[in-house]
């Protein structure tokens, strides 16, 4: 699985956190296919870090991409 497009899922679901969000605008913000974007959201729902159904972050995936953001933001600093 392509780790980059797990990662833009979960940056794209956390900037969005309590907007509605659906397949078609993960696949706009990506430039990712619906297919590999649907395949990457099974994976996440599998770790626990989304609701793939609903296409939110669960409070384990809001922690792990808060997580990651700090950490790319004190990478660029």
């Amino acid at each position: 699985m392509n780790h980059a497009l797990r990662f833009g899922i979960l940056e794209v679901l956390r900037r969005r956190e309590g907007a509605r969000t659906t397949v078609g605008d993960l696949v706009f913000a990506l430039h990712a296919s619906a297919t590999e974007v649907a395949d990457a959201l099974v994976q996440l729902d599998r770790k626990g870090l989304v609701d793939a159904g609903r296409v939110r972050l669960t409070m384990m995936g809001l922690a792990a991409a808060s997580a990651l953001a700090a950490s790319s933001v004190s990478r660029a600093a």
